[in-house]
């Protein structure tokens, strides 16, 4: 049973973009590519079990500092393979759009859940905004979060 959560009573954060899964094969590159060219007045979410770990893997690393040029980088720490970590980190953050890549170490079933999870703390989050504001969104406009979904399925192959 995926657990559902109340939002109407949570401080969310508002951000630009997430990026779940942020230290991954497919992830690390959606962060360094936003990095690069999100506005410096904009904000990034990176959700992963090691936030501050070096986005390419390899030794880890504690700064979590982002360019002081660039957007600004919150990071957050969510294990995909629970699908209550997914719904209570998401429930932190108000976000406009959410890439989601898959860890490739997840079976069928939890990659299932978390998507689950995903859509159902969306969901919960963009209904608690909308009654709130009484204008169908947040009350900036935003209806809800733009979600891309990421594979690398056969990338291998190619």
């Amino acid at each position: 049973m995926i657990p559902r959560f109340n939002f109407a009573h949570t401080a969310m954060i508002a951000a630009t973009y997430g990026v779940m899964c942020s230290t991954g094969n497919v992830g690390r590159h959606v962060l360094a590519g936003l990095q690069r060219g999100a506005d410096p007045s904009e904000t990034i979410v990176r959700f992963s079990r090691s936030p501050c770990g070096p986005p390419g893997g390899g030794t880890h690393n504690n700064s979590c500092s982002s360019n002081s040029t660039g957007p600004t980088v919150l990071s957050c720490v969510m294990d995909m393979s629970s699908p209550a970590s997914v719904a209570q980190a998401l429930q932190k953050y108000r976000l406009k759009v959410l890439f989601l890549a898959m860890p490739q170490a997840l079976s069928s079933e939890q990659m299932l859940d978390c998507g689950a999870a995903v859509n159902d703390a969306l969901l919960s989050a963009s209904a608690s905004l909308s009654s709130q504001s009484g204008d169908g969104g947040d009350g900036e406009g935003h209806a809800g979060t733009l979600v891309v979904r990421l594979s690398s399925f056969n990338i291998e192959d190619r």
